[in-house]
């Protein structure tokens, strides 16, 4: 039983940080996005 628990919780943990750390290279990909839209928008002045 307990065995199982601890199983159970390392997998959900390894989930959790997977999920985040999708999310955190999706805020990436989004910040370069606008950086290189800012970029471009100074550039056709």
């Amino acid at each position: 039983m307990e065995h199982h628990f601890i199983e159970t919780v390392t997998v959900i943990f390894f989930n959790n940080l997977s999920l985040c750390f999708r999310l955190s290279s999706l805020h990436n990909s989004l910040k370069m996005v606008t950086f290189l839209s800012h970029l471009h928008i100074l550039c056709s002045f």
